[in-house]
């Protein structure tokens, strides 16, 4: 997990982490204040994980799931590329509509699902 701030007063502005999957799969996680929401910087902070997922830790297939009422996550994913893959209920027992989202491959063929 890791923290992203406001440079200019350290304040915690959010976390994004990632959850290896399997192989080289990882699912990629975030949570911002919204006290900070429309300054770009969920998107600046998941972008730089995403980046270094493919560039430097070498994960082919990376996913995003995201509540389906969550509109300004879903946008975030869309944003940054990602693409809409399925849409259900969660298999972990709490019935929550979700959307799971995955980063085409790194050469712009669909990421392994």
């Amino acid at each position: 997990m890791l923290l992203a701030e406001i440079l200019e007063t350290g304040e915690v502005a959010g976390e994004v982490g990632l959850t290896w999957l399997a192989g080289n799969a990882t699912e990629i996680g975030y949570v911002f204040n919204p006290t900070h929401t429309g300054r770009g910087l969920a998107t600046e902070a998941v972008a730089a994980v995403l980046d270094a997922a493919r560039h430097e830790w070498g994960f082919v297939q990376v996913m995003a799931k995201t509540d389906r009422a969550n509109t300004a996550s879903r946008a975030l994913c869309k944003r940054l590329g990602m693409t809409l893959v399925s849409t259900g209920t969660t298999a972990d027992g709490r019935e929550v509509a979700e959307c799971t989202y995955v980063l085409p491959a790194a050469d712009g063929s669909p990421s392994p699902r």
